[in-house]
């Protein structure tokens, strides 16, 4: 499951819409890793394509 929070409420495309600034990733194991930035590395991207995240909260900015 994915979760965009957009509490500035900006559009969500175009030059200035909203961007990813943050992702908490919930695990399956019970682990959170918060990773801040517009994207998530190789092996958290693994992570979420291969199934060991149940959550994805994506803060937008």
């Amino acid at each position: 499951m994915t979760v965009y929070h957009n509490e500035k409420r900006k559009a969500a495309f175009g030059e200035d819409g909203a961007r990813a600034a943050a992702y908490t990733l919930s695990y399956r194991d019970g682990r959170v890793q918060t990773v801040s930035g517009g994207s998530l590395d190789t092996s958290r991207g693994m992570d979420v394509r291969e199934g060991r995240v149940h959550r994805m909260d994506v803060s937008l900015a």
